[in-house]
């Protein structure tokens, strides 16, 4: 599995192995330019090294800002994630919050998460419902949840997650993603190819932000200041994607481009 990964803009076990993983292939794309300008940005691809090879990590981290519990779990990815890019490595991060805690009461009252998706407890969910062997997960919604390249984590219980995560940048994957954005008017349009795609895989495409600080004011978190990174914003399936093999987003009003990621990664029906 390859990843390749750029900003927006630049100024638990689950199913079977597909040869490749659960998840197929990640990319991350962006444009050198804000499309007001005007100018059309070159494709950016990540330097060569993991990426060029085939290899990455996708974290999906299933979260919310009711539970107690997921603040360290955020707080830990988000280290992750930025050693990563330091080091130019393909770990990336989606930050997916579930729905079930917005109508939890607590001494604290009822919080509802501003960035909760009912999609995302639904993927949870189909992540629980077809997990395989013993796992505490399996057919419980519990958060935080971290889902490694379509795998939960309880494979690595006994092995530090960092020695886990770098395990997995050694395994060489045979789908690969070439991907560019440009922008278009006032939006910004991403265009993909993949190489050695299952018949049945969908492309999954994500929109994430950084640098978020949310006020809690309820809930088991009230008077907290809550950080996110790669808070999934907009996340789409893309069916038939060797033919449909385009989409095109916008980014909120008033918002840093500087801050916003594409996500690109391909997964098939029965492995997740």
């Amino acid at each position: 599995l390859p990843v390749w990964s750029q900003r927006v803009s630049t100024p638990l076990l689950c199913g079977g192995l597909l040869a490749c993983g659960a998840i197929v292939s990640v990319a991350e794309t962006a444009p050198a330019a804000d499309p007001a300008a005007g100018t059309k940005p070159a494709a950016q691809v990540l330097p060569a090294g993991p990426a060029k090879e085939g290899r990455f990590v996708l974290i999906e981290l299933l979260t919310s800002e009711g539970c107690s519990s997921c603040p360290p779990a955020d707080a830990m990815i988000n280290r992750i994630v930025i050693e990563a890019r330091d080091k130019i490595l393909p770990v990336y991060c989606l930050a997916d919050h579930v729905t079930y805690w917005d109508t939890l009461k607590t001494p604290h009252g009822v919080w509802k998460d501003p960035f909760s998706a009912e999609l995302f407890t639904n993927r949870q969910k189909l992540y629980s419902e077809r997990m395989q062997g013993p796992n505490p997960y399996k057919g419980r919604l519990v958060t935080p949840q971290i889902i490694v390249n379509g795998r939960t984590t309880t494979q690595q219980r006994n092995q530090p997650f960092t020695e886990y995560i770098q395990t997995l940048l050694d395994i060489e994957r045979p789908c690969r993603i070439e991907a560019t954005i440009e922008p278009v008017k006032q939006a910004y349009r991403v265009r993909w190819k993949i190489q050695n795609l299952p018949v049945d895989a969908c492309v999954f495409v994500g929109l994430t932000e950084d640098g978020i600080v949310s006020d809690v004011t309820d809930g088991e978190n009230a008077g907290r200041k809550l950080p996110h990174d790669g808070l999934v914003r907009v996340f789409n399936e893309i069916k038939k994607p060797d033919t449909n093999n385009e989409w095109q987003f916008t980014l909120p009003k008033e918002s840093n481009p500087e801050k916003f990621r594409v996500v690109l990664f391909v997964q098939t029906p029965n492995d997740m």
